[in-house]
């Protein structure tokens, strides 16, 4: 009776402090990533189990409700609301396996009600009711306990493959903090219907506690290291153990070794005693070595480690030599898979800074080598005035990043590193340290990121000389190609060159010919008008003749002066769609009578099946016209082409 006197106020208790659980959840929903509703609703299921110990709801009368069954659907639903937030975390709001939940958890709580109101009612509190239930074959009981029970191997079997193929160690770490959870809710659940008032007292508690850690990992995006606590409580564990064992021998052997009460037994004990120490001591430092060997600590002299990498570093010009130095010393610091770097350069838009990725060790094989960070963006007000290290889960967690832009997450996220720490010049960001997660799979403590941070400190004065090697040795590179270029260019101006002197050449020795024309037919209209002996169809003719050879003239220097207009690149081209054969044809017409008058055949065969080009068909005329008179003049009379 003493045990039930204090199931009342504990009950009492425990529903107001559940019931401040709430409040303070609407306080803060804000800062909750939306998954207050469903905490809400288990909240409030373990507020109503817990008013049901004290005032059981009875509607048995009416043939409804009875006190057993609201009891297990109070608990049904806490841990059904509990498991989708356990999801919703572990797996994400898209999961595939929140149907299979919901519809497993609906299953149970329609099961529940149809067996319990029309089947056998279930008699939960009741001592040793579940036994009883599940030995008497009750539909009701078997519903209960199979549904609690398969929902929480179900949270467990979900929170360990979430565990397993988690990317970031962290998200891992979260993964292990829900699975534990769950067996903490459901365990305090399962006891808090057992029926007997210790265990009721003791579930109401565990409940409780699991209630405050669902509400602190909403909360809080990064939870304690359920792996380092573990470890901790190994250790504690082997320790104390260890001290036991040992002052149970020195008690032993005390009690065992019969020493006589004479002068020399002072001395006797005290060297026992010294014995005994000794020998803890060597245990103690064994236990400990054997715990830092399985739990892969990395080396954490934070002086030594930085004095190591300085001098490594220090004597290192080349770009691929120093990110090199960075992978292996990080490797061997902390424990990294692989490492590299980002170099951070100004833009012609202020507002923004390129990244560009080292193409080197780790970065190898990345989609994107290159993006921009704005000046804006608290990814970069993080590096640049907080000068502190960045985690990769922390930019896919924190609420302070979630401002940043898409295309900078998305950035970041592909080069597949777990921490990143500014490179800093004169409080200038000229880099960005990248490492990827430990070989142990263990997160990037404290500690870690103090040393990271340290490593890219002195990596700022090692990284801007390479970086002027290289800009050096790219402006030589520049200088070699231009000159070739140059070289390049001199060459085609000297064929030029020597084609323009080549026509002009040729063009004066055309000239000659109409000019000759026109001396000698004009010498011939001079004499015969002098001599009044000029005929009207002889000046026609001689006039026809001038004439002609005046337009051969003009053609020859707007032949030159195309030439020169593309010695110096100024000819001005109008590109359409024609055809070969519209072009052959125009270039031909006018040419045709010289054809007749020297009997020589034209034909051009496959121009139609030829498609349609882009050019400046006034152009192509002129150049084909001018190769079918030269042809046509080097064609003997009767020829044909």
């Amino acid at each position: 009776m003493e045990i039930d006197s204090f199931v009342n106020p504990v009950a009492i208790i425990y529903a107001l402090l559940v019931a401040g659980l709430m409040v303070y959840t609407l306080r803060r929903r804000k800062d909750m990533r939306g998954e207050q509703g469903w905490f809400l609703l288990a909240a409030a299921a373990a507020t109503l189990g817990a008013i049901n110990l004290i005032f059981p709801i009875d509607l048995t009368s009416a043939g409804g409700i009875t006190p057993g069954l609201s009891q297990g659907l109070d608990m049904i639903v806490l841990i059904f609301a509990f498991g989708t937030m356990t999801i919703e975390d572990a797996r994400g709001s898209n999961s595939r396996v929140r149907p299979y939940w919901w519809s497993f958890g609906t299953l149970c709580i329609f099961l529940l009600v149809i067996t319990s109101l029309f089947i056998q009612p279930i008699m939960i509190g009741n001592p040793n009711w579940a036994i009883h239930s599940l030995g008497s074959g009750s539909p009701s009981g078997w519903v209960l306990v199979g549904g609690l029970f398969g929902m929480g191997i179900f949270l467990v079997i979900m929170g360990y493959y979430a565990y397993r193929v988690a990317i970031l160690p962290e998200i891992a770490n979260r993964a292990l903090f829900w699975m534990l959870n769950a067996v903490i809710v459901l365990l305090g659940a399962v006891i808090s219907i057992s029926g007997i008032p210790t265990l009721r007292l003791v579930g109401l508690f565990t409940l409780l506690v699991g209630l405050v850690a669902t509400l602190y990992g909403l909360l809080s995006y990064r939870v304690f290291d359920i792996r380092s606590a573990f470890r901790l409580a190994v250790r504690n564990v082997l320790l104390t153990l260890l001290t036991t064992a040992v002052i149970y021998a020195a008690l032993f052997l005390a009690s065992t070794i019969r020493i006589p009460a004479t002068a020399e037994t002072g001395v006797a004990l005290a060297l026992l005693a010294l014995g005994v120490a000794m020998a803890y001591v060597v245990l103690r430092h064994g236990v400990e070595w054997a715990i830092a060997s399985l739990s892969s600590r990395p080396n954490s002299d934070l002086t030594r480690a930085a004095r190591q990498f300085s001098q490594r570093v220090a004597g290192v010009t080349e770009l691929e030599g120093l990110v090199t130095a960075i992978q292996e010393s990080l490797h061997q610091i902390l424990g990294a898979e692989k490492a590299g770097l980002l170099l951070i350069t100004d833009t012609a838009n202020r507002e923004r800074l390129e990244i560009r990725a080292m193409r080197h060790g780790a970065l190898a094989d990345i989609k994107i080598p290159q993006g921009t960070l704005a000046r804006n963006s608290p990814i970069y007000q993080h590096f640049a005035f907080k000068q502190a290290p960045l985690t990769l889960f922390d930019l896919q967690y924190a609420p302070v990043y979630r401002t940043a832009s898409a295309y900078e997450h998305g950035f970041l996220n592909q080069l597949g590193m777990s921490a990143f720490a500014p490179v800093l010049l004169e409080n200038s960001l000229i880099g960005i340290l990248v490492c990827a997660a430990k070989s142990n799979r263990s997160p990037f403590y404290p500690r870690d990121l103090d040393l990271l941070a340290t490593l890219a400190n002195q990596t700022g004065v090692a990284l801007r000389n390479a970086r002027l090697v290289d800009d050096l040795r790219h402006l030589n590179s520049s200088m070699v190609k231009l000159n070739h270029e140059l070289e390049g260019a001199n060459r085609q101006m000297e064929k030029l060159d020597s084609v323009k002197t080549d026509f002009v050449t040729i063009a004066s020795h055309e000239l000659r010919t109409p000019l000759a024309q026109i001396r000698g037919y004009t010498d011939i209209l001079s004499a015969l008008n002098d001599q009044g002996m000029l005929d009207p169809d002889q000046a026609r003719s001689m006039m026809s003749s001038v004439l002609k050879a005046s337009e051969r003239m003009e053609e020859l220097i707007a032949a030159m002066l195309d030439v020169s207009q593309i010695d110096v690149d100024a000819m001005n081209l109008h590109f359409e769609p024609t055809s070969a054969e519209s072009i052959i044809k125009v270039a031909a017409d006018p040419l045709t009578e010289a054809l007749k008058q020297r009997k020589i055949s034209l034909s051009a065969r496959g121009l139609r099946e030829l498609p349609l080009m882009e050019a400046d068909e006034q152009r192509l005329v002129q150049a084909f016209r001018n190769i079918l008179v030269n042809a046509i003049k080097s064609t003997p009379d009767g020829g044909a082409h």
